[in-house]
């Protein structure tokens, strides 16, 4: 989809709106919102977040991001467990750590909005299966949240070799997993079978599965979206701003990329 002077735009393949800018600007206040990263490994999840937790706080918002894979990295030691064997669905030990920190952080963040020191919480975690989402929504909907919680799931997908080259040598380079511990070429075979690992339990959002929830598909790092049941003030922002910034860093944006 090309537009004025050749420039490609990005495409949305569908929005289901049951909010907009326009609602009260005391929405965001009244009802506390999660916003819940789903994606496999090296598609720039915490990329996201990282833009997010920045942009919310920016405009007013008080939001505060509560990453998974840091509750990990204080309950084991890769090298001890076994590096990408830790992640196989079949791997009972390595699948009890990471039940027990995404509860933790779920936990935390729930603490973290109970109590009105923020607004927004943005789970940054793999949330890879159906099963693992439900969870999070059944939690954010107990009556002993006051109100329950309005949960937007962002999902990034993506199947472009390029840009997951990209996103896998900045966590070669960059991770607290890899960073002293191997080679970089040591470190890039681990994390490769890592998202094998992650692969064989991937459940997508699904159109009609998963009708009920709210979410935005992030295809690509941005080149479409699929949009469904935005509900509020914050699920707008959220939607508005994911369309109109980049998402990867600047030094990887292929030189005929969309630009803002």
């Amino acid at each position: 989809m090309v537009g004025p002077a050749g420039v490609p735009q990005r495409k949305m393949t569908y929005w289901n709106v049951k909010g907009s800018l326009v609602d009260s600007a005391n929405e965001q206040v009244r009802v506390p919102n999660v916003i819940a990263l789903v994606g496999l490994p090296a598609r720039g999840k915490t990329y996201i977040s990282h833009k997010l937790c920045r942009y919310l706080n920016w405009i007013g918002i008080k939001t505060k991001a509560f990453n998974v894979g840091e509750y990990r990295r204080k309950a084991c030691n890769l090298e001890e467990e076994g590096e990408f064997e830790f992640f196989s669905p079949h791997n009972n030990k390595g699948n009890k750590i990471r039940e027990d920190c995404a509860r933790l952080a779920i936990e935390d963040m729930g603490r973290y909005l109970d109590s009105k020191e923020g607004e927004v919480a943005i789970l940054d975690a793999t949330n890879t299966t159906r099963a693992r989402r439900r969870l999070l929504v059944d939690y954010c909907r107990e009556m002993h949240h006051n109100p329950p919680f309005r949960v937007f799931f962002v999902e990034s997908v993506c199947d472009d070799p390029d840009i997951i080259n990209s996103n896998i040598t900045e966590i070669k380079i960059f991770s607290p997993d890899y960073k002293g511990i191997m080679s970089e070429e040591a470190a890039k075979e681990d994390f490769m079978k890592r998202i094998e690992m992650y692969k064989m339990q991937y459940e997508p959002i699904d159109e009609e599965c998963d009708e009920d929830l709210s979410y935005i598909k992030v295809i690509n790092a941005g080149k479409s979206f699929y949009v469904h049941n935005v509900n509020g003030h914050v699920q707008s922002r959220v939607v508005y701003f994911l369309m109109n910034i980049h998402l990867l860093p600047q030094k990887h944006l292929p030189h005929s990329s969309w630009r803002k």
